[in-house]
């Protein structure tokens, strides 16, 4: 598979998640192209590597009834308890705030780091890598 179907894929299994999320509220059906734009800008970033492992966990947890953004939004909304205590999550979680400060820094009219967006945007990563594989 190629690199563009493997994140198209990726984006559609997500999507189906999101919208799937037992949330008080439904999706909206008006923020499911930007949730789809920010999932592929995350994935264009990554390596061919990554992605196709992230697939792989995609396509795993679907097949053993797991919904990863449930698991996610849980987890931020502090519902469930750790799923996993990887010290490499908070070692990738660090390199990526210093680089959100950094652009801050350099862009402050595009790139805003309110401490409480900060903390958010730190809950968010560590959440989101606790549903990825080792």
């Amino acid at each position: 598979m190629q690199r563009n179907e493997i994140m198209q894929r990726i984006i559609d299994l997500e999507t189906e998640m999101f919208m799937s999320v037992n949330a008080e509220e439904a999706v909206p059906a008006n923020t499911i192209p930007a949730f789809k734009e920010m999932r592929r800008m995350t994935y264009s970033v990554l390596s061919d590597k990554t992605v196709a492992l992230w697939l792989c966990d995609l396509e795993t947890a679907k097949k053993d009834g797991r919904n990863v953004m449930t698991e996610k939004y849980a987890l931020i909304g502090d519902q469930i308890p750790t799923l996993r205590d990887n010290p490499q999550i908070e070692r990738i979680v660090d390199i990526e705030e210093k680089w959100m400060n950094e652009l801050a820094f350099k862009y402050p009219h595009a790139v805003k780091r309110e401490r409480a967006n900060a903390e958010l945007f730190r809950k968010y990563a560590l959440c989101e890598l606790q549903t990825w594989s080792p």
